[in-house]
Formats: C-alpha cells, structure tokens, sequence
C-alpha cells in the first residue's frame, strides 16, 4: 500500500540484545480507508539473522463511515486466586454507558447467583467479575459453568468522527467459564 494511502507511526523500531523486543506502532489513514491489511515484521540490519523474520498479521481497518460490528464475549477466566473473573470482549465496547466504578453484576450478565458478585470494567473490553460474601453451601459461579451476556446493553466503543448512533446492540451470547492460567494451590498448615 502506498504510503499516501496507509502510514505507519513509527516506520521502524529498532531493538538491541539489551531491548525488551516490544514495539506499538499506529496505522493511520483516510476517514474513508477501508479494507484488510496484512502487517509484516521484516527484520534488518547486522544481528537480522538473529530474529525471526518474515511474521506476518492480518487486521482490518474500518472506515469512519462503516458500522462497528457489535462486540462478541470471547472468554471467561478465573484469575489465578480464583477471587475473580475476568470476562473478555473481542473488541473495544461502549461499556454499556456504565459510569459507576462497579455495579451489580446482574446489570450485564447472568449466571448462577449473580447477585453474589459485583462486576467493574478494567479495561474496554474486560470486566471483572468479583465474588461476595455469601451463605454456606451457596453455589456460585464456576469452571464449566455458563456465564450469559444480557441482550442489548453492549455497543462497540464509538471513536470520534464516527457516527454511533446506528451501531448494533449484542445480542445475547453465553462462553463457558475457563480454569485459570497458573491457579494458585491452596496449602494448609496444621498446628
């Protein structure tokens, strides 16, 4: 693609034995550029065969004029305290116009006694869903459960000049909740 067309801030990162080998870079172009790209990591210089090389990814660029698609629930996950749950969007959302820090998690979920569990955002696209005191013997939410997103109270975040207002609304979705990465074991000492 022609640089007049589709730019890359910054055009090349250079990185050391001694970097961290993480680069962010920002695709800019036309209001109206629309399409699917594919991005190429193309390593240069001396150490080049040092590196991987020739790493590509596909990414598809909106334009202002083109409805979002509505967010989809990708993933459930425990935390590896397994105090929470961290559920994922595969996308940025308009955070349900929530502006409270943290509100009922029955607010934008459903699953088994919801109402033991306050949920925040933490980012855009992820909530945390956070367990409650509750009674003994109370089942709540837990690997290999459903965990339900409400219809309609998701949108995909609205980014100026962008008109939002005919952005779809999610429709309900549901993902089963994951085992966490690394869960912490719990050890007992007996006096």
């Amino acid at each position: 693609v022609p640089s007049s067309v589709l730019t890359v801030q910054p055009a090349m990162v250079n990185f050391t034995s001694s970097s961290n080998l993480v680069g962010r870079f920002i695709l800019s172009g036309s209001a109206l550029l629309d399409g699917v790209f594919t991005i190429e990591l193309k390593a240069s210089g001396t150490s080049s065969a040092d590196y991987e090389s020739n790493i590509f990814t596909t990414t598809h660029v909106l334009s202002s004029a083109t409805k979002a698609p509505a967010p989809a629930l990708l993933s459930a996950k425990f935390v590896n305290s397994g105090a929470s749950i961290t559920v994922t969007f595969d996308s940025a959302t308009n955070r349900a116009l929530m502006t409270k820090q943290s509100f009922p998690c029955s607010d934008l979920l459903a699953f088994v006694n919801v109402n033991f569990t306050t949920c925040s955002w933490t980012s855009s696209s992820t909530v945390s869903v956070v367990f409650k005191t509750a009674p003994v013997a109370t089942q709540l939410l837990n690997v290999g459960d459903t965990l339900f997103l409400r219809a309609n109270f998701v949108k995909a975040a609205c980014i100026a000049p962008a008109d939002c207002s005919f952005y779809d609304l999610a429709p309900r979705q549901s993902v089963i909740v994951l085992i966490a990465d690394t869960p912490v074991v719990p050890s007992v000492s007996v006096r």
